[in-house]
């Protein structure tokens, strides 16, 4: 990866059989918890390589951790709700959509992620599943 991460979200991408790893914090204090967030992303390709690799993809609009993410039939995946503070106390209804057909791989960029509909309340902690 290229930033180490925890409370992230990671979604195995069907047919493009990537898994796409977004979000999360970045740096933990004992005693306080998350003290750093990120919204980078990255893709990992198992097929590069004898061990694969991580590709870099466009950011998501919105920092946040402990979020709801589900991979959809078409492999754009959905991330939604989530902490978007460190201390945990602001909870988001934002909802983003990560397509692996956008980005701009001629410069190393994998994917991008646009914003969607919002959910109807506030959620972290969520899970998301395909139907």
């Amino acid at each position: 990866m290229s930033i180490a991460r925890y409370s992230f979200g990671s979604a195995l991408l069907p047919t493009a059989h990537k898994v796409l790893l977004s979000g999360g914090c970045t740096a933990y204090s004992d005693g306080v918890g998350c003290t750093a967030l990120t919204n980078t992303a990255d893709l990992y390709d198992p097929s590069v390589g004898k061990a694969g690799a991580f590709l870099k993809s466009g950011p998501m609009a919105t920092a946040r951790y402990s979020f709801a993410m589900t991979a959809l039939a078409d492999d754009r995946v959905l991330v939604a709700g989530g902490f978007t503070n460190v201390d945990g106390t602001v909870i988001t209804k934002a909802a983003e959509l990560y397509d692996p057909q956008a980005g701009d791989p001629p410069n190393g960029i994998f994917g991008a992620f646009q914003a969607t509909g919002a959910l109807g309340t506030a959620r972290s902690h969520a899970s998301a599943t395909l139907l």
